[in-house]
């Protein structure tokens, strides 16, 4: 509460003195939860049983830790241990020793027969100090704020058995601590001095290794009313669980209070170089953890492969130089389903549903549960006196050790009442209504029915909810696979579908939760929310669901296994031309068939034949019912309209000398067929003579076009040598860019042809060395003919 004060000063008349009248109203503000225990230094104790002593009897191994804050440093002052607490002995002590030290004491189990050390480091008076003792079995050794302090050795080979209890915060001899205390942990083991330091300022995620009590001291209210919480938390195990004892449990001397040593929620997931993967499976399945950095690992598990049901977090340890390493390996486990705790918790669908079955008189509601109660009526699914306005129109329910299932029409509603709830076993439930009957069927078997007419269900706006309804009739356990119809199914239906999850789409489904979305028992208040799998588009939200756990949470495994599917019912086969190529579509004649009697074709006829044209891509729909009225799924075919692939192709080279080759390369489709047999987008082909090659290419769809190219072939060749002055004609670079130089050892006539046959240049030169430059004409491949009396000499030329 925070308090708003206001002043105002007045002079009284008899006296003449000034008084300053002080008023308050409060403005409520967020209570802070508690984050440690203050104790009164009178009668203040945690009282923490003697599980601590039995697990540590005959050991010689130990750490204990504590955040202080000291009020007062009179006297002697007990922070944790068994000395004093009552039984044969002690076995050890973390005490404040007045104004001067911190004091660490390991005894035997035998009255007076203890051993101790003193820490150099003082005592601070309301400040909060780290305080820890260990003992190896030889040396006993005290750190302050995680520095070593002061050791000493300790000649006791264990500690002995004891059945003395261990206390916080006092003992029987009055030796009482004055002020606050936070996060104590007891270990089985010695903390070496770098993982003290490492983890004190942080809350610890277990598992650890032989850690043996953890306290946390994150309860009740800070300086509020706690008279209900009594119990000291140990988060390891409710063995070591702590009693308060005299405290007042209201105000700020001898209660919860805040802050702590540490901040609640800060987290240390380990100490060390060891590091090792997490990750999420479905139920059923193993993961195997896969550390690095240490050697020699041990597992929290007993093994590095683990199969667990709900998200868990195992440890990862190696001794690494006298050092426990520690690593966090975090397990999810999706789940299959949600669990309510009977507490007003439950799932919200809204009035989408409600608004669609006001308009019909047909409807199915089908669930798996799992109920852990069965004592009285129990709500799984309706709108039962639920939030909004109108009439109740159906609803699902344990009642006892039946189930019961009702339809409220225009007049009265329907009842029926049978089968048998199992308590702690998953099973399916399903109620139907097709205008004139109720039936009830559990696992698939009917097993009651009742008349009911009406011509529709009752008109209302009210919400569909699921684990509670308007009367508080809250359902305990478990709930999945909520399917919600505007028809009713038939007996066969519901038993092909009950396994497993559906195979979409499905001809009237209006409601449809899988319940998948989430971790089985992990943190999940960011998913409060389950989708509507039905495409109705009716999203249910949680209410008052804890989302952490796994009473009131995401939890697996639910009543089918996730990803699963469902048998088809009644599969109609559908046969027609269903593509199209090119502009303007195609007419074509559908025709369904299987085991049915009657078929309907969504917007069309209700024969078994549909003859349609599409102009555009479409999609038809057909469902049919059999001989005994069941109806089967919605089976669909697409029409596909669309264009023809746009294929090019050319040639690199486009003309060749006899013995060479080009590579032909077709585009704008995804698949190609040539007519030498190749498939790809391209071929190298060497051909003799010129030759004109196709290509077909086809698109995504299967249409196809096609594109043809031609190839030219030259000879290329000699016709006659013309002896040795020819022989020291010389013609370079070649390749050229641009400009070539002819070197003729006689006089010769010379003749430029392009590729097609076209003569770019032609003279008769002398003997000599001569420039020719072809710049202005198009890269390519050209034949220098060169004459000498009556021989002829052709050289192939390319530009580039």
């Amino acid at each position: 509460m925070k308090l708003k004060f206001t002043f105002k000063t007045i002079k009284n008349t008899v006296s003449g003195l000034a008084l300053t009248l002080f008023a308050f109203n409060s403005v409520g503000i967020k209570a802070q939860a508690g984050a440690a225990l203050r104790f009164d230094g009178a009668d203040d104790r945690v009282n923490l049983g003697t599980a601590i002593t039995t697990s540590i009897s005959n050991t010689n191994k130990l750490s204990v830790e504590a955040w202080v804050r000291p009020t007062n440093l009179t006297g002697l002052g007990c922070v944790i241990g068994s000395y004093g607490t009552g039984g044969t002995g002690m076995q050890f002590l973390i005490r404040r020793g007045g104004a001067t030290e911190y004091q660490f004491f390991i005894g035997n189990g035998n009255i007076g027969n203890f051993l101790q050390v003193n820490s150099v480091a003082v005592p601070t008076i309301n400040t909060w100090q780290h305080v820890a003792g260990t003992w190896d079995g030889t040396v006993a050794s005290v750190y302050v704020n995680g520095v070593f302090s002061a050791s000493a050795t300790i000649s006791y080979t264990s500690m002995g058995v004891s059945t003395n209890q261990v206390w916080i915060g006092n003992n029987s001899i009055n030796e009482n601590f004055t002020g606050d205390i936070d996060e104590v942990r007891v270990w089985g083991r010695v903390l070496c001095p770098a993982e003290i330091a490492a983890n004190m300022n942080y809350e610890l995620v277990g598992p650890q290794l032989n850690l043996l009590a953890n306290y946390q001291f994150n309860q009740g209210i800070a300086g509020g009313t706690n008279g209900g919480v009594t119990t000291l938390t140990n988060v390891v195990n409710s063995t070591a669980n702590g009693a308060l004892t005299g405290f007042a449990l209201t105000g700020l001397i001898s209660n919860w209070v805040a802050p702590g040593g540490v901040t609640s929620g800060s987290l240390s997931t380990g100490y060390g170089t060891v590091t090792v993967n997490s990750g999420s499976i479905n139920p059923g399945q193993t993961f195997t953890m896969n550390p690095t950095g240490g050697v020699n690992y041990t597992y929290s598990s007993g093994s590095a492969t683990v199969s667990p049901m709900v998200q868990t977090n195992y440890g990862v340890y190696s001794d690494i130089g006298g050092c426990i390493n520690t690593a966090i390996s975090t397990v999810s486990v999706s789940a299959n389903a949600i669990a309510v705790g009977g507490v007003n918790d439950y799932v919200n669908a809204g009035t989408a549903i409600t608004s669609t079955l006001a308009a019909s008189n047909k409807l199915t509601f089908e669930a798996w549960v799992y109920p852990t109660s069965l004592t009285g009526v129990k709500a799984v699914g309706g709108n039962h006196g639920t939030t909004g306005s109108g009439s109740t129109q159906f609803w699902i329910r344990t009642n006892n050790a039946s189930f019961d299932f009702a339809v409220y029409g225009l007049v009265g509603n329907g009842y029926v009442s049978a089968g048998t709830a199992t308590l702690n076993t998953w099973q399916h439930v399903a109620g139907t209504y097709d205008g004139t009957m109720l039936r009830l069927y559990v696992n698939g078997v009917q097993v009651g029915t009742n008349a009911y007419n009406s011509a529709s269900v009752a008109a209302s706006g009210k919400q569909v909810w699921f684990g509670q309804n308007g009367f508080n009739e809250e359902f305990n356990g478990s709930i999945d696979e909520v399917r919600i119809w505007n028809r009713a199914l038939c007996a066969e239906e519901i038993q092909n579908n009950m396994n497993a999850e559906l195979q979409m789409p499905q001809t009237n489904l209006i409601g449809y939760y899988k319940f998948n979305e989430s971790f089985s028992g992990g943190n999940n208040t960011t998913f409060s929310t389950t989708i509507d799998a039905s495409g109705f588009n009716s999203p249910a939200t949680f209410t008052n669901i804890a989302l952490t756990g796994t009473v009131s949470n995401w939890i697996s495994p639910g009543g089918v296994v996730s990803g699963s599917n469902s048998p088809v019912f009644l599969p109609l086969a559908i046969s027609g031309q269903s593509l199209f190529c090119g502009t303007g579509g195609g007419s074509s004649t559908l025709t369904a068939s299987g085991n049915v009697t009657t078929y309907t074709w969504v917007a069309g006829p209700t024969t078994a034949s549909y003859a349609v044209s599409p102009t555009v891509t479409t999609t038809y729909s057909v469902s049919g019912t059999n001989s005994v009225g069941c109806l089967s799924n919605l089976s669909m075919i697409t029409i596909t309209v669309a264009p023809n692939p746009t294929v090019t192709s050319m040639a690199s080279p486009t003309a060749i000398c006899v013995g060479e080759s080009s590579t032909l390369t077709a585009n704008g489709a995804n698949t190609y067929s040539w007519n030498t047999g190749a498939t790809s987008s391209s071929v190298v082909v060497n051909p003799t003579a010129t030759v004109v090659y196709t290509v077909i290419g086809t698109n995504t769809t299967g249409c196809t076009n096609s594109n043809t190219l031609s190839l030219t072939v030259n000879l290329c060749t000699s016709i006659n040598q013309i002896g040795a002055k020819n022989a020291e004609t010389k013609l370079y670079p070649n390749p050229t860019v641009g400009s070539f130089v002819l070197e003729l050892a006689a006089n010769t006539n010379v003749d430029i042809y392009e590729i097609t046959g076209k003569v770019i240049y032609t003279n008769f030169l002398q003997e000599g060395s001569y420039k020719i430059d072809l710049s202005d004409f198009a890269n390519g491949i050209y034949f220098v003919q060169l004459k000498q009396d009556n021989s002829v000499k052709t050289l192939k030329l390319i530009k580039e």
